[in-house]
């Protein structure tokens, strides 16, 4: 998809940005999730892949300019903290702990400005910022050393104040 826009003539591939979003509600602290599969209601499903997506693809372009994730997955070593998994199978990687999980390739994508929140852990409840920071020290550590710090921002929250749009727009103008 990426080749396709870089190559038309009315897209200037240098100000190419990905936006990663998921729209699924996330399970709250009150729901119960030790339940048959049959059960009603279902505990609701997360829809991490415009994230995984964006992070991946980014890793791969050389042109990508900025990248922004709200609602995508923490982490896949996540999936491994509780005995239920409330997220697609098609968002699954086979085999990425053997190679990377997510944290890693948000910190192989310094200096490219990173941004993001809400994010959501196996089970598809949003996170705290300790896990955020926690998983994410090395991310911060090489965004750092390469003086790029204020272009990675990992949230819990959606932040209140700078507009997505304005901080994605910065990047791409």
């Amino acid at each position: 998809m990426i080749g396709y826009l870089r190559n038309r003539g009315d897209i200037d591939e240098e100000r190419i940005g990905l936006w990663g979003d998921s729209l699924a509600p996330t399970n709250g602290l009150g729901v119960e999730l030790a339940i048959p599969l049959d059960a009603d209601p279902y505990p609701e499903r997360g829809e991490p892949l415009g994230g995984i997506t964006a992070l991946l693809a980014a890793l791969y372009e050389p042109n990508i300019q900025a990248i922004y994730v709200h609602g995508g997955l923490l982490s896949y070593a996540a999936f491994l903290e509780d005995p239920f998994v409330y997220q697609p199978s098609d968002s699954i990687i086979r085999g990425i702990l053997k190679v990377a999980d997510l944290p890693d390739i948000a910190a192989a994508l310094a200096p490219l400005p990173l941004r993001m929140e809400c994010l959501v852990d196996g089970i598809n409840r949003e996170v705290s910022q300790r896990a955020v920071k926690e998983s994410n020290n090395l991310a911060r550590a090489i965004y750092h050393q390469a003086e790029n710090q204020y272009f990675l921002s990992i949230q819990a929250e959606k932040s209140s104040g700078n507009k997505i749009s304005e901080w994605f727009l910065s990047y791409l103008l």
